[in-house]
Order: C-alpha cells, then structure tokens, then sequence
C-alpha cells in the first residue's frame, strides 16, 4: 500500500510541476517545444511519427539563444534512421531582433558553410533553402518571432512539407 502511494504520489508531484519545469529549463537549455507542434502536424500527418532527441550540439547558435529542441518525423512504418527522415531543431532567441539579425547575416553571400549553397526563400518571417553538395541534402531554414527553425531532409518535398507546417504554428 505505502509503495502504491509513494509512486502515486511522484505522479502527482511530476505532473504539478511540469510548467515550472519547463519555465526553467526554457531559460537553461533543453526545452520541449516541438512536441507540442507534433500533436498539431499530427492531425494533417498521420502517417509520420515525431521523435524528441536530445540537442548535443556544441555551444549556442547564437549568444542570445535562451532554448533549443531538436526531433525527427519519420514514416510510421519505418526505423529511426530512415532515409526518408526529416530532422528538425528549433532554436528559442532572447528576441526577435536578435533571430533576425541573425538570419540577415546568414543570408550575406559567401556566408554558407562549405559544400552548401544558401538562397533566400519565403518562409515564415524570412528564412532560406541550403542544398548540400549534388542537392544529398536539403535545409529549409526560417525565423518564426523569436524561433529560428531548421529542418532537413534527403527529400526536398518532405523538408519543405514539414517545414510550412511548423511555420504554420505559433509558437509563443
């Protein structure tokens, strides 16, 4: 009986406590924002599952980054590491000044990583479309407010599906 309530007790304690938890950890790193746009995307895209990841990446994006959240969706019928995978991470700005300075300066010629060709493309509040070397890979990149989105797939068709989609949702 103690062990019942103990463990019922956590649950009552982990559920009250998500919003803080997310709060804090919104200003410290890992934040869960994609899931929520999931359970949206999910709706018109049925036949795709999203799979939160955890964010490794080396530093911030930018010195103002405050959160980031990284996934994939992939078809339902197939693995993690599907071909036809479409990753995403979005990264959350101190402001909306601050992303737009940012992708303003991505934009500049000559500012694209070896191997990728950048150009702009319409999409959410500015953003652009990078093709990796022999158009292997595709990144549909944007600002959405104070959210710069990234997602990639090896098919341009799926990384711009899901990226319309996410530029559809409001984040805030």
């Amino acid at each position: 009986m103690l062990r019942v309530t103990v463990k019922a007790f956590c649950w009552v304690v982990a559920i009250v406590s998500l919003p803080v938890l997310r709060q804090q950890t919104l200003a410290g790193q890992q934040v869960h924002i994609l899931h929520d746009a999931s359970v949206q995307i999910q709706k018109v895209e049925p036949d795709w599952v999203f799979t939160p990841w955890v964010c490794n990446f080396r530093g911030p994006l930018l010195s103002e980054q405050v959160g980031i959240d990284c996934g994939s969706w992939n078809p339902r019928d197939e693995s993690l590491v599907s071909r036809d995978a479409v990753l995403v991470h979005l990264h959350v700005v101190s402001s909306a000044e601050a992303a737009s300075r940012w992708m303003t300066e991505r934009l500049k010629p000559d500012n694209s990583p070896q191997g990728w060709t950048t150009m702009p493309y319409e999409i959410g509040d500015g953003g652009y479309l990078a093709t990796y070397e022999r158009a292997e890979t595709y990144e549909f990149a944007f600002r959405k407010a104070r959210f710069l989105i990234f997602v990639g797939a090896r098919a341009k068709m799926n990384a711009e599906r899901f990226a319309r989609r996410l530029a559809s949702i409001d984040f805030e």
